[in-house]
């Protein structure tokens, strides 16, 4: 019986003091729980000022540079990224012409020419025959008829001769083989140029953008040979050294939040997710705050 009277007693008390409590809480909820916000905002600003100085003192431009691998002092921009490029791809195409020289129209006439001849009356021709029996006949071209040519005393069929040298002796066919040799050589060079260029541009260009001062990154775009996906080095270089310094500073803060609270009697509540300051009675606000 002693003990449950002890109960009651011990419980009536705690109310009392609740009840005694609560027009000073309210009280303080109107005053004092304004000071100690005020003071935990006085803190993290205190906090804010020690991490950017000392994030400026730790983390330097250089630290930036090496990072984004530039060099300091960067180059002073002097030059659009459309003009880089245009200069960029007269280098790009005069190196391509140096490697792969392009013959010219008379010279490659001459090479069509050669491949397909035009056999003329009074031609000294070597020709090859599908027979077995005589492989080759040679002569003076006497006469050119739609089926058969007289070489030197001999009238061969048209169609005896291999196809390669039948058309020699007929003019329109083989004037036709010479202007498609021609057009496809003249194609072919071009196809060369054109692919040399494209596995030379992109090394020319970043090159010389880089020592124009713009900054490609590779996070961001895959393709070094369009101007937009540059950027100006300097302006990489800021926003580089911005991140690097809020990387220290996030890396440091719970450390310092821990320091600069404690020495003025804070406590972080988990269930709160903030800094309050410590001690029983705060603990008591906590339940009704």
């Amino acid at each position: 019986m002693s003990k449950f009277m002890s109960s009651i007693s011990a419980f009536a008390a705690i109310c009392l003091l609740f009840a005694c409590a609560m027009p000073t809480y309210a009280q303080t909820q109107n005053s004092g729980k304004k000071d100690w916000r005020q003071v935990r905002e006085s803190i993290f600003a205190e906090i804010e000022l020690e991490l950017a100085k000392l994030s400026t003192e730790q983390v330097s431009e250089q630290d930036a540079a090496k990072s984004l691998g530039l060099t300091l002092p960067l180059p002073t921009i002097n030059k659009s990224k459309e003009q880089v490029l245009a200069e960029s791809q007269q280098e790009a195409e005069q190196a391509a012409l140096t490697k792969h020289p392009k013959k010219e129209l008379q010279e490659l006439v001459a090479m069509a020419e050669l491949r397909y001849p035009i056999y003329k009356v009074g031609d000294r021709v070597n020709i090859r025959l599908k027979t077995k029996s005589q492989p080759f006949v040679s002569g003076t071209v006497q006469n050119i008829g739609t089926e058969r040519v007289q070489i030197g005393s001999r009238f061969i069929p048209i169609k005896d001769i291999v196809p390669e040298q039948q058309r020699g002796f007929d003019h329109f066919i083989s004037l036709k083989d010479r202007q498609n040799f021609v057009e496809k050589q003249m194609s072919l060079q071009e196809a060369i140029i054109k692919n040399a260029i494209a596995d030379t541009l992109p090394q020319v260009f970043a090159t010389k953008m880089q020592q124009e001062g713009y900054y490609f990154d590779s996070e961001k775009h895959d393709d070094k040979t369009k101007p937009e996906n540059w950027c100006k080095a300097d302006e990489a270089l800021h926003e580089e050294l911005t991140k690097l310094r809020q990387e220290y500073a996030a890396g440091i803060r719970p450390e310092m939040e821990k320091q600069k609270f404690g020495e003025q009697n804070f406590k972080y509540y988990a269930g709160k997710k903030e800094w309050r300051p410590a001690g029983l009675w705060q603990r008591m606000k906590n339940i009704f705050d």
